[in-house]
């Protein structure tokens, strides 16, 4: 087989998202190279070398969920109308503020074009690979709703309606647009094979709101990973997600990967640039000949949480150059 897997998703580090995200459920976790570990969007494309094409695509969201906020608006109704607060219970509890993401119009919308020369077994193969996906937290009160979702969708034309690869609806309906904002994230990849030479070289560019977390990956036919991107999250989500921003998150150029004519990776790899571009400066990863090993562990060694004027920000929108980058990008 000659297939490579490429992964890209979100996530928040923390249990929650803080403040100024509304104190909704993160993922609770540190950077991770693992599909199992859940993320509030990823995308996951599988590539086949020798035919030249997609073979499976998969992009979800996992649950979302604000016992935070839940717990307040009903504490919070209680103590309005119940004089005797905290005994009794007079007001019901409200709904829950939680989503599955299992009704196929929540899905992220997303897009996968590339350009992939012809397999040779022993030439070069390049490919130009662009992706994105773009998704909304649909745990918010009345985004969860038939209501909501027919007076802020709207009708697809008869094209898009044809157009199975979008990530429309079937329904004919644009899915909630405009309740809550979307998390965008595009990734540009460009993979240079050489497989005469047993090399590689492989760029990748990660842009988008900039909020919350973000890593990228490439899994061979193996099972081996390399490693492409981490980045620490910009602004708050109530900063960073309106507006789909276009800022600079990640940019990866890697030469001399070993890349075998079985196409599976080797272990020596030189990093010519590993940047994550973050709230208040940009951070390099990691540089020079460090081994495919050495890569992964710089990235997944760095803590996701990000240090504490960062995790200050959480909570309270500290203005930085980079949250107005879109400006004039």
């Amino acid at each position: 087989m000659s297939d490579i897997t490429i992964c890209t998703r979100s996530f928040h580090p923390d249990a929650n998202f803080g403040a100024g995200g509304l104190a909704f459920e993160g993922d609770d976790r540190g950077f991770s190279f693992s599909l199992a570990d859940t993320a509030r969007i990823y995308h996951i494309v599988r590539f086949n070398l020798q035919t030249a094409n997609v073979v499976e695509v998969i992009c979800d969201s996992d649950p979302s969920a604000n016992a935070i906020a839940h717990t307040v608006i009903n504490e919070g109704a209680e103590m309005a109308v119940n004089p005797l607060y905290p005994s009794g219970d007079i007001v019901p509890d409200a709904p829950p503020m939680e989503n599955d993401y299992s009704q196929p119009r929540k899905k992220p919308r997303h897009e996968e074009t590339y350009s992939i020369t012809a397999y040779t077994e022993d030439g070069d193969q390049t490919a130009n690979i662009f992706l994105k996906y773009a998704g909304k937290n649909f745990a918010f009160y009345g985004a969860d709703t038939d209501v909501g979702h027919d007076f802020f969708g709207g009708p697809l034309s008869n094209e898009e309606r044809n157009d199975t690869g979008s990530g429309r609806i079937a329904d004919g309906w644009i899915p909630y647009n405009g309740v809550v904002p979307d998390l965008d994230v595009s990734n540009q990849l460009f993979l240079m094979l050489d497989r005469a030479e047993g090399k590689a070289y492989v760029q990748a560019t990660m842009t988008g709101d900039g909020f919350p977390n973000a890593e990228c990956f490439v899994i061979d036919s193996g099972g081996a990973v390399l490693g492409l991107a981490t980045h620490i999250r910009t602004g708050t989500a109530l900063t960073q997600l309106p507006g789909g921003r276009a800022i600079r998150m990640c940019m990866t150029q890697l030469d001399e990967v070993d890349w075998s004519n079985t196409d599976t990776f080797g272990s020596a790899t030189t990093a010519n640039a590993v940047y994550d571009y973050m709230s208040f400066g940009t951070t390099e990863v990691v540089e020079g000949n460090v081994g495919r090993s050495g890569l992964n562990a710089a990235h997944l060694g760095r803590d996701a949480s990000g240090n504490l004027v960062r995790q200050i920000q959480d909570h309270i929108p500290l203005p930085s150059p980079r949250n107005y980058e879109w400006l004039w990008e």
